[in-house]
């Protein structure tokens, strides 16, 4: 049996790594499986994932050209020929020889290609959406019109499920929530002693995730509870000139000694462990693998209602859950938890205890399950 895998990027964020977890499960518990994997785009999982797959195609290597080409390129275009599609129609040609039974697209971003090859091999077409509406809206504008076309769509979370019935009229037959999955290498979790009280945020840094929240939560935990005296970590990829702004922001708002923006770390485990309290200011993030990983750390959640499918296993049970983008209630959340430590480390252990589910071992076969048949 074989099946191909297409990753939109080989980045270390959630969905592809995600993906790496799950192959790396099929290659250890199904082996009859031969698995190939197409990447829109590489990233520094390519080394972790190559040995997992027989074949491993970088598409956009594949797209981009050298010198010669180039020319030839700009000359076929004077005479109205697409370079560029006649080699996806050679690429296509060559994987629909290939033989798949499944075709696996890890998001949205690879539904085009799916269809695609689907159309040219007959195989049956897996979608998983770890996506929301304004990010499918804005990359996957002609989503909707693809989705008859999809086999079956798995939804990262319920809040992704009833985002692709809404608003993409997904059917019942089509969709399966199998949330995500992650796991930190330390057991057991543990809290790290000391009085420095950290509010931990973790992505990168993009307005879906809501660094601009982060600092506004800040400034008012600072002007309207001031006895509190925490810090925020933010760590995740940001760009110079994002770097640039937010410091200057954090200048203004007389921030410095409160806001650490510490950029992408290699393993963001132990830096984890010294966060307080977790507080997720996104705007739309289906199911963040940061917060399994703090919640096996025993950490309290602090998120905003309907942003995000992390709500519907922490409630207010192991985190807090405020009004959407309400900062003064996400502040208040972190003064609660600064005054009265027994009820974060209480909180922390409802996360640690919900989220012991969602490891790998215990999420592939419910992924494995949409396609392969029960494990």
């Amino acid at each position: 049996m074989k099946i191909l895998f297409i990753a939109h990027e080989l980045s270390r964020t959630g969905a592809p790594r995600v993906l790496f977890l799950f192959i790396r499960w099929l290659k250890q518990h199904h082996p009859e499986w031969e698995a190939d994997l197409v990447a829109l785009q590489g990233g520094p999982l390519i080394g972790e994932i190559r040995p997992l797959v027989g074949n491993l195609i970088i598409w956009n290597q594949i797209q981009r050209p050298g010198r010669l080409n180039r020319l030839i390129a700009r000359l076929a275009s004077l005479a109205g020929i697409d370079t560029g599609r006649l080699a996806t129609k050679r690429m296509v040609k060559k994987l629909a020889s290939a033989g798949y039974q499944i075709i696996y697209g890890n998001s949205v971003l690879t539904t085009d290609l799916g269809i695609e090859i689907k159309q040219a091999t007959g195989a049956r077409l897996l979608i998983h959406v770890h996506e929301l509406e304004t990010i499918i809206g804005l990359f996957a504008p002609g989503f909707a019109r693809q989705v008859p076309s999809v086999d079956w769509l798995v939804a990262a979370s319920q809040l992704v499920r009833q985002c692709l019935t809404d608003r993409f009229n997904a059917t019942d037959q089509q969709l399966k929530v199998v949330y995500e999955m992650s796991e930190t290498g330390l057991t057991p979790p543990t809290r790290q002693p000391g009085n420095r009280f950290v509010v931990g945020c973790s992505g990168v840094v993009h307005w879906r995730k809501g660094d601009d929240v982060m600092l506004q939560v800040a400034r008012y935990l600072k002007a309207h509870h001031p006895d509190v005296e925490a810090e925020f970590w933010w760590t995740g990829f940001i760009t110079p000139d994002q770097q640039l702004i937010l410091e200057a922001d954090i200048r203004k708002l007389n921030l410095e000694s409160t806001i650490r923006f510490l950029g992408p770390v290699a393993d963001p485990m132990p830096l984890y462990q010294q966060f307080s309290v977790f507080f997720l200011p996104s705007r739309e993030d289906p199911f963040p693998l940061v917060c399994i990983e703090v919640g096996l750390m025993g950490k309290p959640i602090i998120l905003f209602e309907g942003a995000t499918g992390i709500a519907e296993i922490t409630g207010n049970e192991g985190g807090v859950v405020v009004p959407y983008l309400n900062i003064e209630k996400a502040a208040d959340a972190i003064a609660a938890y600064f005054r009265n430590p027994a009820l974060a480390e209480q909180h922390g252990d409802y996360s640690r205890k919900a989220f012991s589910a969602f490891t790998p071992d215990q999420i592939s076969p419910q992924l494995y399950a949409v396609f392969g048949g029960s494990d």
